[in-house]
């Protein structure tokens, strides 16, 4: 697998390469799409060798909460997790501890009183639904729970 040269997570072509091999035997599998809120005014405030710094500490902090699934950075400043062998309701704990933890990387104060945490949404492999549809449902959700924050 390839790995991010940024964030050393795995990329965009790893997750492609194992979305493309998703058999009957990863029914039940959840995925969770990530996009980091207000991302632009940490790069356009702080420079982007900040916002290169913040993907690295978020990827350290994806690493450490998920270190027994997969993880990838998606690009620029999403990401995607894929929880194996762990029910919706384990991979929402885990997403919302993310949420939690990666609010608190980078004081609010500095880019204008904005939280720089990480919107999260969620589906469920099943038999009837494509890798594409996966993602495409996750990234809905993960937009949703955006638009509520607002």
């Amino acid at each position: 697998m390839i790995l991010d040269h940024l964030t050393a997570l795995y990329n965009r072509s790893a997750l492609d390469e194992v979305l493309e091999h998703l058999s009957e035997d990863d029914i039940g599998l959840v995925c969770a799409m990530l996009d980091i809120d207000h991302f632009k005014e940490v790069n356009d405030t702080l420079g982007h060798a900040a916002g290169d710094d913040y993907l690295k500490k978020f990827a350290n902090l994806l690493r450490n909460t998920c270190d027994q699934h997969l993880v990838f950075r998606y690009g620029g400043d999403e990401f995607c997790i894929l929880f194996n062998g762990i029910t919706l309701e384990e991979a929402t704990t885990l997403c919302r501890r993310i949420y939690r933890d990666s609010a608190r990387i980078l004081d609010p104060k500095k880019i204008g009183g904005r939280v720089a945490a990480a919107s999260y949404g969620l589906s469920v492999f099943e038999t009837d639904i494509s890798p594409d549809e996966l993602i495409r449902r996750a990234d809905q959700a993960m937009y949703a729970m955006k638009k509520r924050l607002r």
